[in-house]
């Protein structure tokens, strides 16, 4: 008996192990995709204050590009939190004002594009997938807006 308790033990100890392992990489890999995120909401963010600098296109009154184009990027920066090739690149939102400062719902619904742009601020957001609670979308968004 004694021998069976001993193994139990120790398969119980490997199980919690490879289930923090676990836990501890999906961590990495959102933190990951996180940044990643991040640095493509800046690549954009950064693109078009250059071409709004470049009054060659046409700007908003606030002086911000009324539209934001592809062909700027080669390839065009994507959301790694949203790679579903079917979904729009960006969406410019030229009903906004210059205090809105995100979209509303933070979050991609069904057909919702992968960044939104406001022309009256300049402000790019990246959307996040819904999470669990609207308290875990809001945080997912803060850290990728930030």
């Amino acid at each position: 008996m004694r021998p069976n308790l001993t193994m139990l033990t120790l398969l119980a100890g490997l199980v919690a192990t490879a289930g923090a392992w676990r836990h501890a990489d999906e961590a990495q890999r959102r933190e990951r995709l996180v940044e990643a995120t991040a640095i493509a909401r800046q690549r954009i963010h950064s693109e078009i204050r250059l071409r709004s600098a470049l009054s060659n296109t046409e700007i908003s009154e606030q002086g911000w590009v009324l539209d934001v184009d592809r062909s700027w990027f080669g390839p065009p920066p994507m959301n790694p939190l949203l790679p579903e090739p079917s979904r729009p690149w960006i969406e410019v939102d030229l009903d906004a004002d210059e205090s809105m400062i995100e979209p509303s719902p933070l979050h991609a619904g069904p057909g919702a594009a992968q960044w939104w742009y406001n022309p009256s601020n300049g402000r790019v957001c990246a959307r996040v997938p819904e999470q669990s609670t609207n308290e875990r979308t809001r945080a997912l968004h803060d850290a990728v807006n930030r």
